[in-house]
């Protein structure tokens, strides 16, 4: 492997390597300055197609893009004419994905020809990606949205309304708070953080509650103190009875955690509706109304009537035996869970997640999606399935920003002691609406018909798709690909997961039994995602050892259904040595040798894989079936390798320098992946030699600095 050359400028064409070398991809011959441009650019303004419903990773649909392209050119071809204009090359060519996710790699290679395969375990992850390799040929919903309003929303309008001397207003939010009686003095005590509702962003104003009477004041953003105008009492803003998760009982002193409470009462958290903002104009459709058009209030006697009659309305509508229609009953798994938190908070069932109203609205809403037929209803059940996130008690209130924050918002089922209920059918005002999730639906699906790629020199350039290929979605096990041929696959795009970073299964189980109810997903298939997902629980060595086990599987599946001339190309990045010694071992053990490595800068600071000291920029293999098996004995670098992927590592910390992008935890992470690359034999030079280093021992060295970096000289 040989370090490649740059393409310098946004139209320039890829300097040719001579007569007889390999595809972009293999030469790692990408314009990847450009290309995280273009990411970054992704990354504030997400194309649409991937907007339709929530997903807890995925990779910037321009850098599959990219990889696609360059797969299928020759050094020397112009690689932005094909990016843009398009390739033929894709025709009659099978793309697979074992790991499909959120479906950007089989969505961007259906755009370019290809047939493609997307396979997961997860339901939901199938369900997200068969509409989006579909969503071009879906109807436009603003019909159907209409016929819901009149239908379901004007039914449950009455709902939303707050009386007031001016007359009724509509309600946009609703604050809720854990209300626990404390163990040692049987007080009841308002789990509140603090006693901040609101602030400006940049303005000089906040909104504070009396935590006794519950009356919102305005106040100068400086102040820390409240006097209420209404009781007289005192109290501090910053300050509540809960910190860091464990509640000070304000009368006695008892302390608890929160997460123990439910082991005491034996049950959930029980709620006290305590606070509202309001609209103080009438909404207009797709129209926002202003903040200053926006009031806060104390929630009254009134409130909690209405909120009770549609707990009586929903209570109507369940059967002889109790069960409520339209709202599943399914329990939520115990077992295979890497967050134990919503058993250790009392939540048996994922209906305890909602409030009564927001259970009236979603079996109504659930009922009416239930009895359209075809596309539409399939469009609908999406946007009703991602409009759960922000229609439920575990959705909170971003006080800086005045808007909802959505359940996943931290990708963890987070326990809010402060929830905020949203107004579900307002249509422009309110982040997570039903209307608006609609439109976001439905923003995919113009996108799809119309596709757009950003433009280097700013803005978006129309592009041509190709979906000639058909798209199979799959729920299987990666590990177990038997409904696929031998020999049947050109090349493999994917993502595969990260040791231990996400437990995507354990997250969009949330969405699973109501799209069960919907038919989306079909009921009691018997493969559970829990129990079928590769990410480890931990970083242990028996977590390790599973975790390189079942990769191993799932790459010598991948390596069976390659032709022998196809390619895996996938990315990867961990702050872990050992992260990086399993996914050398799995590599080994399926032997897939790579035959390049290079970065692309990725979305680690912005999604899932965040944290400190996380890395911007994946390292992306491209790996081919290895004739030999595995090599004897433990994995490691001869001198001679250990110097090759040094200095491929100082090549591209050199050409990446002047990006001000490419950071000290991306240098550890691309050179980790160089030596996992060489260990695997993607260097020249002997395999043992008197320099030899264990691979454990090498991946514990710092990155390559100074002189080792000279991007005029390369590694191979």
């Amino acid at each position: 492997m040989s370090c490649p050359r740059s393409s310098r400028g946004s139209g320039s064409r890829l300097p040719s390597r001579g007569a007889g070398g390999g595809s972009l991809l293999d030469s790692g011959l990408l314009p990847v300055e450009e290309l995280a441009r273009l990411a970054l650019r992704e990354g504030r303004r997400p194309r649409p197609i991937y907007g339709a419903h929530r997903w807890f990773a995925r990779r910037f649909g321009s850098a599959f893009r990219a990889l696609l392209t360059a797969a299928v050119l020759r050094e020397g071809e112009d690689f932005w004419a094909a990016y843009y204009g398009g390739t033929d090359r894709w025709r009659g060519r099978t793309v697979l994905d074992p790991f499909v996710g959120g479906g950007t790699s089989v969505v961007e290679a259906r755009r370019l020809g290809a047939e493609v395969i997307g396979v997961d375990v997860d339901a939901v992850a199938c369900v997200i990606t068969r509409f989006e390799t579909r969503a071009a040929g879906f109807p436009d919903l603003g019909e159907a949205l209409e016929r819901l309003k009149r239908e379901v929303g004007e039914r449950v309008a009455p709902y939303y309304l707050t009386p007031t001397p001016e007359g009724e207003r509509v309600v946009l939010h609703y604050f809720w708070v854990q209300v626990v009686r404390c163990a040692g003095c049987g007080e009841e005590v308002e789990a509140h953080p603090h006693h901040r509702l609101a602030c400006e962003a940049g303005g000089s104003r906040q909104w504070a509650f009396c935590p006794g009477c519950h009356r919102v004041q305005e106040l100068s953003r400086g102040e820390t103190g409240l006097r209420c105008d209404g009781c007289g009492a005192t109290a501090s803003i910053e300050t509540g009875p809960v910190r860091y998760g464990r509640l000070a009982c304000p009368r006695c002193g008892h302390r608890e955690r929160l997460i123990d409470v439910a082991a005491r009462t034996g049950g959930p958290p029980r709620w006290r509706l305590f606070a509202l903002e309001t609209l103080e104009e009438e909404p207009r459709p797709g129209r926002p109304v202003p903040l200053s058009g926006r009031r806060f209030r104390a929630a009254t006697r009134e409130d909690l009537r209405v909120f009770e009659s549609a707990e009586r309305a929903l209570e109507e509508r369940a059967g002889p035996d109790g069960a409520l229609p339209w709202v599943p009953s399914r329990r939520i798994p115990r077992e295979g869970r890497s967050d134990g938190r919503l058993p250790a908070y009392g939540y048996e069932r994922y209906a305890e997640l909602f409030n009564a109203r927001q259970l009236l609205h979603l079996s109504l809403l659930a009922e009416a999606i239930g009895g359209l037929a075809g596309p539409e209803r399939e469009a609908l059940a999406l946007a009703f399935s991602d409009h759960l996130t922000t229609n439920c008690m575990m959705a909170h209130y971003a006080f800086g920003w005045r808007r909802l924050a959505p359940l996943f918002s931290v990708r963890a089922f987070r326990h809010v002691t402060r929830p905020v209920e949203i107004n579900p059918w307002l249509d422009g005002t309110g982040r997570g609406t039903f209307p608006n999730t609609v439109r976001a639906v439905q923003r995919a699906i113009e996108s799809a018909r119309s596709p757009r790629e950003p433009s280097l020199a700013g803005g978006f350039r129309p592009v041509r798709d190709r979906p000639s290929g058909g798209a199979r979605i799959l729920r299987a096990d990666s590990r177990d690909l038997g409904a696929l041929p031998d020999a049947s696959v050109d090349l493999v795009l994917t993502d595969p997961p990260y040791l231990d970073n996400v437990a995507y299964s354990e997250l969009s189980d949330f969405f699973l039994p109501w799209l069960e109810l919907l038919g989306l997903a079909p009921a009691a298939e018997g493969l559970s995602a829990l129990e079928g997902s590769l990410a480890a629980r931990g970083r242990d060595g028996a977590a390790l050892e599973e975790y390189a086990r079942s990769l191993a599987e799932a790459l010598r599946e991948v390596r069976r259904v390659l032709r022998p001339d196809g390619r895996l190309v996938f990315t990867y990045q961990h702050r872990t040595a050992g992260a990086w010694q399993a996914l050398a071992g799995a590599m080994a053990a399926a032997r897939l040798r790579p035959v390049q490595a290079f970065p692309l800068l990725g979305n680690g600071d912005r999604g899932p894989h965040a944290h400190e000291g996380a890395s911007r920029w994946d390292a992306v293999f491209v790996a081919v079936r290895d004739g030999k098996g595995p090599p004897p004995g433990p994995l490691g670098l001869s001198g001679a390798r250990l110097e090759h992927a040094r200095g491929h590592c100082g090549y591209w910390e050199a050409r990446l320098s002047g990006t001000g992008l490419f950071r000290e935890a991306d240098r550890r992470n691309f050179f980790r992946a160089c030596l996992v690359a060489g260990a695997l034999g993607a260097f020249p030079g002997p395999r043992v030699d008197g320099g030899w280093t264990p691979l454990a021992a090498a991946l514990e060295q710092p990155p390559p600095r100074g002189p080792e970096g000279r991007a005029d000289a390369p590694a191979g």
